[in-house]
């Protein structure tokens, strides 16, 4: 019980960093901004490493009803058809699913599911909030007239920031229905066979 009373006082104030952090990275991107693709690709990998290093020295999250998955994604199919599964078949792939710190996979062990089902929340935080930055800095660049660096930044950041975000929560959803009928916390012993399978 301590531990998740801790762990809410953490989540609770989070929100205020991360509103303080997207409005820092707007401000500097929209300040830096550049009427062109090499800006617009650029500054989603700028934003994504200082994510990345804000989150390794001050791990932050939203309220845990964030990361519970809705009813209408336990089925998997808004995915699917959001070509969310061949994305990740696309990290799997070039080696960066299964990184911890980018993208966690499933490893075997003693409650393998709840530390998976960890592990998921701080990358789909960080995406989230640079996906929020471009969207305000994509607005802002538009209203520029800037349109070709406007399309350049919707692009990098559906594929860089938005599916990262969908694929961590399909990957929630997937576990947290696979335990669903024994519990939510439990170990390598509890995923059937062919889930286990699926993920080698």
């Amino acid at each position: 019980m301590s531990s998740t009373v801790t762990r809410g006082a953490t989540v609770r104030h989070a929100r205020p960093p991360l509103t303080a952090l997207a409005v820092a990275g707007f401000l500097w991107t929209s300040w830096i901004a550049q009427p062109s693709i090499v800006f617009a690709f650029a500054v989603n990998w700028a934003l994504m490493a200082a994510a990345y290093i804000v989150w390794l020295v001050m791990p932050l999250e939203l309220g845990a009803g964030y990361y519970q998955p809705n009813a209408y994604e336990r089925s998997g199919r808004i995915y699917a058809t959001l070509g969310v599964r061949g994305f990740q078949r696309l990290l799997r792939r070039s080696g960066y699913y299964g990184r911890q710190r980018i993208f966690p996979s499933y490893q075997r062990g003693p409650d393998a599911a709840d530390v998976l089902i960890a592990q998921t929340r701080g990358p789909e935080t960080a995406h989230l909030l640079v996906f929020v930055v471009v969207a305000a800095l994509t607005v802002d660049v538009a209203v520029r007239g800037w349109w070709s660096t406007a399309a350049w930044l919707v692009l990098f950041n559906v594929v860089l920031n938005a599916y990262p975000v969908l694929s961590m929560r399909d990957i929630r959803a997937r576990v947290q229905t696979l335990h669903a009928p024994r519990g939510f916390t439990c170990g390598i012993e509890a995923i059937p066979r062919r889930a286990t399978a699926s993920r080698r």
